[in-house]
């Protein structure tokens, strides 16, 4: 049952349900995706059925699915919002939490998004659960080819940011625009050196269970690689979210391993929809390591994609200096905040004051 549906302005209401369970069955899918429906998996059908399904028993999130709707009720816009606790501070935000790598609405190509923003903020505040700040994190300034809405916002600049490049011409073009004549030897020659070890071979996963060992086998190095506590995936929860959406969103879930024999030397983790293929996970056996196989598996990848002819190639969140190898396009990601409380305004100065004064992170994430 819908909690409400109210005309927020002459032309558009805003329809909001705190159970998924109510707007579920129209929400967009990662098929929708690239097809009528400009966005990101962080907001998809699967994604968000994975986050809830995956969430703590003894602390469930507190979720408001806001849906803006013309008078004559066409659909316009989706965002997925969850309400958390961070110092007592009551924030809402796009559901997610750490693994929702962009904070954007899903947008309905051809429809007006211009006063998006604030018709969100006023039924939400006004009439939603109970919260001190809205703080959107890691917003793209562009919503596949439409702007953001939230943009008629004040923004601050995102202290992380993500690399995206088209994927134009052909593979051998690219890689030869991309990478070096003497870079290009010295993979062939990394190569080759690892198939002293057995044939070097680059898989896709093709059915489920495939998908889980190469993700499973992806875990397993990457809790190897580095320390637990720089490890986002070392937390239960997001290892079985990832398990989860991998056994319920194939085949836009798209799982790769490296191999040299019948052994796993790199495994990736990605999304593939109509418009992009979002690149989100990846490691390597430190064994491996003198092979370069972070990036002869990225090498593979980007080949891959363009057999499938993926027109857009998305790192998502970090700006790694290796990711600038292969993408040109920085994303120039922003943050907003909103409060509604005394706590949430105390809330809102401190993180400004900082946003001011912080200096861009470049991760680690190398291949």
């Amino acid at each position: 049952m819908l909690d409400w549906t109210r005309s927020a302005s002459a032309s558009h209401r805003v329809v909001v349900a705190t159970d998924w369970r109510d707007v579920r069955d129209f929400w967009p899918s990662l098929a929708n995706l690239g097809r009528g429906i400009s966005g990101y998996a962080f907001q998809s059908r699967e994604w968000i059925d994975s986050w809830i399904a995956t969430q703590p028993t003894d602390d469930p999130g507190k979720f408001v699915f806001a849906i803006v709707e013309t008078i004559d009720g066409v659909r316009t816009a989706f965002a997925p919002l969850e309400i958390t606790r961070h110092k007592g501070v009551r924030v809402l935000s796009f559901a997610g939490g750490m693994l929702c790598d962009y904070a954007a609405p899903l947008l309905v190509d051809g429809q007006d998004h211009s006063n998006l923003a604030e018709l969100i903020w006023t039924e939400v505040a006004d009439h939603g659960p109970a919260f001190d700040i809205f703080r959107l994190r890691h917003s793209p300034p562009r919503i596949g080819a439409l702007p953001n809405p939230f943009l008629a916002w004040d923004a601050m600049p995102s202290v992380l940011q993500a690399r995206t490049g088209a994927l134009e011409g052909d593979w051998d073009c690219f890689f030869g625009r991309t990478h070096g004549k003497s870079t290009r030897a010295k993979l062939r020659r990394k190569s080759q050196n690892m198939s002293e070890h057995g044939d070097v071979t680059f898989e896709t996963a093709a059915t489920t269970d495939d998908a889980l060992m190469m993700l499973d086998a992806l875990l397993v190095m990457k809790a190897e690689q580095i320390d637990a506590g720089d490890n986002t995936l070392s937390a239960p929860r997001h290892a079985a979210f990832y398990r989860h959406l991998t056994a319920t969103g194939i085949p836009h879930i798209r799982v790769h391993a490296l191999k040299a024999g019948d052994r796993i030397v790199a495994a990736q983790w990605g999304v593939l929809t109509a418009d992009r293929y979002m690149f989100l996970l990846m490691s390597h056996g430190e064994e491996w390591s003198r092979y370069s196989p972070g990036l002869l598996a990225t090498k593979e990848l980007f080949a891959w994609c363009f057999e499938q002819k993926v027109p857009t190639f998305d790192f998502g969140l970090g700006d790694a200096p290796y990711k600038a190898r292969w993408c040109d396009q920085q994303s120039g990601l922003v943050s907003f905040v909103k409060s509604r409380s005394l706590a949430g305004h105390a809330a809102a100065f401190v993180i400004r004051q900082r946003a001011s004064k912080a200096v861009p992170m470049v991760c680690s994430d190398g291949a």
